[in-house]
């Protein structure tokens, strides 16, 4: 069992629908909840956000691989 986000009471981990406030439950995985919190900062006026975010680990990822500079 698992809280609604919208009206906070118990309700199945398989529902799509809330059965008591009748809302949309919004399942996301956890690669699009980083992503989502990486693009909701670009709005704050952080111009590195997006590069922090989505660039910068594949540069990291790309240096692991290979072992350094």
């Amino acid at each position: 069992m698992s809280a609604c986000p919208h009206c906070g009471k118990d309700i199945e981990e398989s529902v799509r629908v809330c059965p008591h406030c009748e809302r949309n439950i919004l399942v996301v995985s956890p690669l699009a909840k980083w992503l989502l919190a990486g693009v909701s900062l670009v709005g704050t006026g952080c111009g590195l956000t997006l590069l922090v975010w989505l660039i910068l680990p594949v540069i990291v990822a790309y240096l692991t691989v290979l072992g350094g500079c």
